[in-house]
């Protein structure tokens, strides 16, 4: 479980500094639209284990990014996220503010995002019994 949630989290924080830093080029909330949408074409995208990155959006300030997971390849999945979402929580946060600080167009892309007040929701869900794990981070903790 442990090398899926870094592999989730290692798309999770390129994804973030790639969709800022390229809408920084061309400003605006339309340009981060465009970013998402593109993005959005390449998935979804097999994460290995039977978790796959479905979709990411940006809607009323959150940025969601869902995930779902085969229950028949790794049963017991979302249960386990579950049971170790406080810890996974943390680490999830410090993880993507140390990749957003790593060079100037992260440290934009953490500006916006104070800026704009941008949430970001992660959801994965079972394809068998429909259960999520959902983890909800504020704009100020990254």
């Amino acid at each position: 479980m442990k090398t899926i949630f870094n592999k989730v989290l290692c798309a999770l924080t390129l994804c973030l500094a790639a969709v800022f830093s390229l809408s920084l080029t061309s400003c605006g909330d339309d340009a981060l639209s465009k970013e998402i949408e593109k993005l959005n074409k390449e998935l979804p995208m097999d994460m290995g284990d039977g978790f796959s990155w479905a979709s990411v959006s940006l809607k009323n300030g959150v940025m969601t990014f869902n995930y779902t997971v085969d229950e028949s390849l790794a049963p017991g999945a979302i249960k386990l996220l579950n049971a170790n979402k406080a810890e996974m929580d943390l680490e999830m946060i410090q993880q993507i503010r140390q990749a957003l600080s790593g060079d100037e167009d992260g440290k934009e892309a953490r500006e916006i995002i104070k800026e704009k007040d941008i949430k970001v929701k992660i959801v994965f869900e079972g394809t068998e019994t429909g259960q999520q794990c959902v983890f909800n981070i504020p704009s100020g903790a990254l």
